[in-house]
């Protein structure tokens, strides 16, 4: 029992951690790269608000079709609404 609670414990840990890394630049980059589509839709939020970068809608733009392309339904949304622009 004590090993099974060790075992939540890290894991929990390490979701924690892997989450609080793709809120920024560096962190979403590397998750984004490696295949996490919310890493991507991050970074590609970072970009489209100015937010910790400077602002960049063509960089916005293909880290959201990155997202999208993963099944990330709000990289989808925000890709089709800088279509529109």
């Amino acid at each position: 029992m004590r090993r099974y609670l060790q075992v939540i414990l890290f894991t929990m840990s390490l979701v924690s951690f892997l989450n609080a890394n793709i809120h920024t630049p560096k962190g979403a980059k590397h998750a984004c790269d490696t295949g996490n589509s919310s890493g991507c839709y991050n970074l590609g939020l970072m970009y489209y608000t100015g937010n910790v970068v400077k602002q960049n809608y063509a960089k916005s733009k293909v880290f959201f079709s990155k997202a999208c392309a993963r099944g990330n339904t709000l990289g989808c949304n925000h890709y089709a609404i800088l279509n529109k622009r």
